[in-house]
């Protein structure tokens, strides 16, 4: 018996050793994170194992796409544009099914009243939206008419619209409903009524050196597809769950922008990776 302990734990330390190290940006709760239990899905088609570790600190955007480029992570997942997809190798499957360009509005509670007649863009368009200075979103809006108040401080964004600094905040759907509900000092809502929606697809990114790597997410990804196990997993996922259950998309009226930044690349032409809010159903 002790023998077989022995061969069994040396078995472990082979495989573990063996295993390629994946180094990933920080994440507080690795076990509920979607986009990781999505890139070991798609390594699971992988016959090369992986270990996973993380860095330290959170950092945002611009600094992991420098600790990419220097070999100091090995991937990290945002929503594309043009610079990003120059800079690093894009593994080109939207992972949120492109749900992440689909925004609610959060506004203060007594103004409900002002945004329910509103179902055009050059309605909206008289109000005044705010983002953050920087993100993608602030020029998809402004290209399209809206006017925008930025901030260089995404925590200073819910106190402004409380103050009346803006009349609506933009968020994902997901963020609309979770962030809401950790506002609570503010008299706010989301808008029930309507949804602003552009492609904003949500990627892999790896190291331009590291082809290897994004093949083997890619064909992963694309194996998962083919056999459904990507739309299992998008659908039972809490915080998709959540989402698609809390806010009522199918009841709103859709107003769509174009994405400036959207690289030419984009797998517009397949419609088997997009979220379409007309006729999905949770499971």
């Amino acid at each position: 018996m002790t023998r077989l302990i022995t061969m069994l734990a040396l078995v472990f330390v082979a495989s573990v050793a063996s295993a390629t190290p994946l180094k990933l940006p920080y994440l507080p709760n690795p076990e509920e994170n979607y986009e990781l239990g999505l890139l070991k899905l798609a390594l699971s088609y992988s016959e090369e194992p992986y270990q996973f570790s993380f860095a330290a600190e959170e950092q945002n955007d611009e600094s992991r796409i420098a600790e990419i480029e220097r070999g100091g992570l090995d991937l990290f997942w945002a929503a594309t544009n043009q610079d990003l997809e120059r800079r690093l190798l894009p593994v080109r499957i939207p992972l949120y099914k492109g749900l992440l360009g689909h925004r609610l509005l959060v506004i203060r509670q007594q103004d409900a009243a002002r945004f329910a007649p509103i179902r055009t863009l050059d309605e909206l368009a008289r109000l005044k939206a705010g983002q953050g200075r920087f993100w993608t979103d602030t020029r998809i809006l402004r290209e399209a008419g809206l006017n925008v108040v930025t901030a260089v401080k995404t925590a200073s964004l819910y106190p402004m619209l409380d103050g009346g600094r803006f009349d609506y905040y933009p968020r994902g759907a997901g963020e609309a409903l979770r962030e809401l509900d950790e506002q609570r000092g503010f008299p706010l809502m989301v808008e029930p009524h309507l949804l602003l929606i552009y492609k904003m697809p949500l990627y892999f990114f790896v190291s331009q050196h590291n082809a290897q790597l994004a093949q083997r997410i890619e064909q992963g990804l694309e194996q998962a597809i083919a056999d459904g196990s990507f739309d299992r997993y998008f659908y039972a996922h809490p915080a998709i769950k959540a989402v698609l259950q809390g806010s009522n998309m199918k009841q709103r009226t859709a107003i769509y922008l174009d994405n400036p930044d959207l690289p030419a690349s984009t797998p517009l032409q397949r419609a088997e990776l997009w979220f379409d809010y007309t006729r999905e159903v949770t499971e």
